[in-house]
């Protein structure tokens, strides 16, 4: 995750790609692969954050905790989850040109 403002870029946060439930927090070296980031909302206690490998929630001074995607269900065509309070999450097609396990999923606050 980046944050531009102007003419200045800063990484705020990035993830090594991996199956591994536990990982250095921004280590020190970026890794060759990274979690992608698809979508980001604020809710009532920060940011959320959809990744590719599941969701990442933002709070002032805590850590950033990591949720496996919740499931979705098919409602009218399209796949969606309530499962995490504040949050519907809507799952998409948008990397489905490169993905093997599913659409990106986007965030809207509720």
């Amino acid at each position: 995750m980046v944050e531009a403002c102007g003419d200045k870029v800063q990484r705020l946060y990035y993830k090594p790609y991996t199956m591994q439930k536990s990982w250095p927090a921004d280590p020190p070296k970026l890794p060759f692969e990274t979690v992608p980031f698809y979508a980001l909302t604020t809710a009532a206690d920060g940011l959320w954050v959809a990744g590719g490998d599941g969701l990442y929630a933002i709070t002032a001074g805590r850590p950033i905790t990591f949720k496996i995607m919740p499931p979705f269900e098919q409602i009218d065509g399209v796949d969606i989850s309530f499962a995490v309070p504040g949050l519907a999450l809507v799952r998409t097609d948008i990397d489905a040109h490169v993905s093997l396990g599913g659409g990106a999923p986007l965030l809207v606050a509720r």
